[in-house]
């Protein structure tokens, strides 16, 4: 069983999540740059939750208009993906709701 460091513990208490596998965490937060045979990196996670990102924001879009053709969503997702900053995101969907 892999063992935290006092930061990562720290962490964990700070977000209020206890992490069934450590292993997992390490790997989340090791760039590339610093991976080795016995380290992996995040690449793997950071493509999967991309895809989950990508569906909640298609979600939230069709949640915020249901009458929206696939034309007018399109452009909308690319915005939100491009900006990726969560505040930007939610005020971008508020203002989409709202056209």
């Amino acid at each position: 069983m892999i063992k935290l460091s006092s930061e990562l513990r720290q962490f964990s208490a700070d977000i209020g999540y206890e992490f069934k596998d450590p292993g997992l965490l390490i790997t989340a937060l090791t760039h590339s740059s610093i991976s080795s045979a016995t380290r992996s990196d995040n690449e793997r996670l950071e493509f999967l939750g991309d895809r989950v990102l990508g569906l909640v924001m298609a979600q939230a879009l069709l949640d915020l208009d249901a009458k929206a053709t696939e034309g007018q969503l399109a452009p909308r997702v690319l915005m939100l993906w491009c900006a990726r900053k969560p505040v930007q995101m939610w005020r971008a969907l508020l203002v989409s709701a709202t056209c």
